[in-house]
């Protein structure tokens, strides 16, 4: 049996084209909650390895020890460093790589994924394979998925560090979650980038703030879902908001008129056994829009 598993996200945001922040986060049904973060002055989202090696080593610390831990990143994050580091901390991860991504291929050599000529709708799924054509940064015994989605019609290649199926995919889809917990922070919730703090410390202790504002109302939301009253303040017949946007109009309605908080909610996994859908049909469109016929390779072999 698998043990329990932690998806964490990890990604950067710039603030005023003048601030990076980088933030590594943990799934929690449908949204990311922040779990670390540091904010340095730097003007483009691509940030090294230095900057964030320390905040990866604290989070190591700070997740149970019994859990498999899997980290998802960006295509600005697919560096070697990232994933001996990966390993060293015991974790897996699922990164994404540029179609430029050297590759070696047992009987053509040294090629870019990009040159695996991918059919429309096509996955390869390939193991153990040796990367990077620069010998001190070279990989071995890592995997790749590799798709052309037809609906989209966008090309997708993964990093993984375990074999890879097409759940893969799945996986690493869960990475857009931290783009909605930026969102949160900036114009669709907490409205960060209308501070006047233009000081990385500051700016910090002010994440500090959100992140606990963050976990609040989202153990709110889950509460009031969970409860029952959750149409009081989310009138879609399915759940049409996040969990913080449902504690946020909570608080405000109880504090409006005089209702009581809920007892806190224990964060408990990342599957959300009721996602927020717009609407049925658009819900079944998404569902079953994209399907792959896939093979599978082994470089080793």
């Amino acid at each position: 049996m698998e043990r329990a598993r932690n998806i964490s996200e990890f990604d950067t945001s710039q603030l005023w084209e003048e601030y990076s922040m980088i933030r590594l986060c943990v799934v929690h049904q449908g949204r990311a909650l922040p779990l670390c973060w540091r904010v340095i002055k730097h003007r483009s989202s691509s940030v090294e390895m230095s900057s964030y090696q320390d905040m990866l080593k604290r989070a190591s610390k700070l997740l149970p020890v019994n859990v498999k831990v899997v980290l998802l990143a960006d295509r600005a994050f697919a560096n070697p460093e990232l994933v001996r580091y990966v390993w060293e901390l015991k974790w897996q991860c699922r990164i994404r790589i540029k179609g430029n991504f050297w590759i070696y291929a047992p009987k053509h050599g040294w090629q870019t994924v990009k040159q695996l000529h991918l059919r429309l709708g096509e996955a390869k799924l390939i193991h153990n394979v040796k990367v990077h054509k620069t010998e001190s940064k070279r990989l071995t015994d890592v995997h790749i998925a590799a798709a052309w989605e037809s609906g989209s019609r966008e090309y997708w290649y993964i990093l993984s560090t375990e074999p890879t199926t097409l759940q893969t995919f799945w996986e690493y889809g869960l990475r857009f979650d931290i783009e909605e917990n930026f969102l949160d922070d900036k114009s669709n919730g907490f409205d960060l980038e209308s501070s006047r703090l233009r000081s990385a410390p500051a700016i910090s202790r002010l994440c500090f703030v959100i992140a606990l504002t963050t976990l609040f109302l989202t153990a709110q939301g889950l509460a009031v879902a969970d409860s029952g009253y959750r149409r009081l303040v989310d009138p879609h017949w399915f759940r049409g908001l996040s969990y913080l946007k449902i504690g946020w109009n909570w608080i405000h309605t109880a504090i409006t008129k005089n209702w009581a908080f809920l007892p806190f909610y224990s964060f408990t996994s990342y599957l959300d056994s009721h996602p927020a859908i717009a609407s049925r049909r658009k819900h079944l469109q998404k569902l079953f829009r994209i399907e792959f016929y896939a093979s599978t390779l082994d470089y080793a072999s």
